[in-house]
């Protein structure tokens, strides 16, 4: 399928990609994400199904591996 981009000349390809939520202030990482992904610009669709998929995840998370995360500091 054509990208959905103006002027981008790409088309989607189906990808497994790792997915940052955020819940009660904290976040959770879920990989192996299905989705389309433009082969030139990086666009980016999750279907409805998949979204509603992940927001179950997301409601009843508990994560299973640590994060490695640190702060910017300027």
């Amino acid at each position: 399928m054509q990208c959905n981009i103006k002027g981008c000349p790409g088309e989607y390809e189906k990808k497994l990609i790792p997915h940052l939520a955020r819940t009660k202030g904290n976040y959770l990482l879920i990989k192996d994400v299905p989705a389309e992904v433009c082969n030139i610009c990086g666009d980016t669709l999750i279907s409805r199904e998949v979204t509603d998929k992940i927001l179950e995840l997301v409601k009843n998370a508990k994560p299973q591996e640590s994060i490695p995360s640190m702060r910017f500091v300027a």
